[in-house]
């Protein structure tokens, strides 16, 4: 079995359609006898229609590593959470913030009234979420994401990196997102954990597509790591192949390469 684990906003797709071009590649690989695996900042709702559209495996790793679930019964097959008091460490911290604070739960999403972004992105997917009015949350939470202006996430960055050194796994998602994360999780954990736990076979090859610091950690556990040309420039220095932005349908790019040196 050769697996392909590929991100998906900025790498495989924009917004909530895959375009027809990447489908068909993807479907030209299942066909060789690939599997295709996504591994996502998103919850499982919300990627529920990229793993239709492209066929991929029932499982997905979403959350960026902090959970992996059955996209089938919507189950947990592993999960890492923040504990009650490290959740009240960091909001504590960020609670007056101007950055956008969402903080996933099982499948939902906390957030203050002011983070309207954020509650409008939950309106729009159908995403459940829920107002919280003060730092103390009671329910699970696995991951704690910022958004704003990249300078201000930059900073914040440095803020938390320089408090809670080692403490958390602490990286972007993206130029405007900040995701603080159980220490040691991202994706390349997750699937490491999934063929460590036994819950998928050790596969031939395994192929990695991402296109910033989130997917750091499954690019270079790969056996090939691919980045779209427009990626983060910090994990340009991991790719094995480079491929067109994802505007450039550069999906069909990778699937042509992968088939035609028979892999």
């Amino acid at each position: 079995m050769n697996l392909l684990v590929t991100d998906i906003d900025c790498t495989l797709s924009v917004g909530e359609t895959v375009s027809a071009e990447v489908v068909s590649a993807c479907r030209m690989l299942c066909d060789n006898g690939w599997q295709i695996m996504i591994a996502t900042g998103r919850t499982l709702q919300s990627c529920l229609s990229h793993k239709r559209q492209i066929s991929a495996l029932d499982t997905a790793i979403v959350y960026d590593g902090a959970r992996i679930m059955s996209a089938g019964s919507g189950k947990e097959i592993l999960g890492f959470e923040l504990s009650h008091d490290e959740v009240l460490e960091i909001l504590e911290l960020s609670w007056d913030s101007e950055l956008e604070i969402q903080v996933t739960g099982d499948e939902n999403i906390y957030c203050r009234w002011s983070d309207a972004e954020t509650r409008d992105f939950c309106q729009k997917t159908g995403l459940s979420y829920e107002i919280i009015d003060s730092p103390n949350i009671e329910g699970k939470v696995y991951r704690i994401a910022f958004w704003g202006e990249q300078k201000k996430i930059r900073s914040f960055e440095l803020i938390l990196k320089n408090k809670f050194y080692k403490k958390f796994s602490i990286t972007r998602g993206g130029d405007n997102f900040l995701d603080v994360l159980p220490c040691g999780v991202s994706k390349g954990y997750a699937l490491k954990e999934l063929i460590r736990r036994e819950y998928i076979r050790l596969p031939e090859i395994i192929v990695a597509a991402g296109d910033h610091m989130n997917d750091y950690e499954l690019l270079e556990y790969a056996d090939i790591s691919v980045v779209p040309h427009d990626c983060a420039p910090e994990i340009l220095k991991l790719a094995d192949v480079i491929m067109p932005s994802v505007e450039g349908n550069g999906f069909s790019f990778l699937a042509k390469i992968l088939i035609d040196c028979n892999l």
